[in-house]
């Protein structure tokens, strides 16, 4: 996949509006929910991804559920690692979160083989990092309830 300049990234994410409709058919888009692992009181966090197939590029929002707000995150890369059997590949891909023009964090989301998925965040001010795993038994409770 080709790398898009963060500045053009940070401006088409500003003038974007969030929505579940699709703007068009090029565009898919795919919800995750996953729970923290490493908090005293876990949190659930919805990742909203819609990709333009025409434009090949990726862009979409992460949105906890102790809150309203739907903060914006743009693919920056994707690796992919193969193992030795078609099950042992894994992908990795980074996303930026960007806050009032800035960026404020990292994601990343790793998919090992078909089965697990794990996403973590990175604040970029603090060496601070929070961990999830995919929540398959409660998505939609998890995603949208404190």
């Amino acid at each position: 996949m080709k790398s898009i300049p963060l500045s053009i990234a940070i401006l088409i994410i500003s003038l974007t509006s969030f929505n579940a409709k699709a703007i068009d058919e090029n565009i898919n888009s795919e919800s995750l929910c996953f729970i923290s692992t490493n908090q005293k009181t876990p949190f659930g966090l919805e990742f909203k991804i819609y990709t333009d197939v025409a434009q090949k590029w990726s862009y979409g929002y992460v949105k906890y559920n102790t809150s309203e707000q739907k903060i914006p995150v743009v693919l920056t890369s994707i690796k992919i690692n193969s193992g030795e059997d078609d099950n042992s590949s894994n992908l990795v891909q980074t996303w930026v979160e960007v806050i009032n023009k800035a960026i404020t964090g990292e994601y990343t989301l790793k998919v090992n083989g078909i089965h697990s998925e794990l996403f973590y965040k990175n604040y970029k001010k603090h060496d601070k990092q929070h961990s999830f795993l995919l929540d398959t038994s409660q998505s939609d409770y998890i995603c949208r309830n404190p």
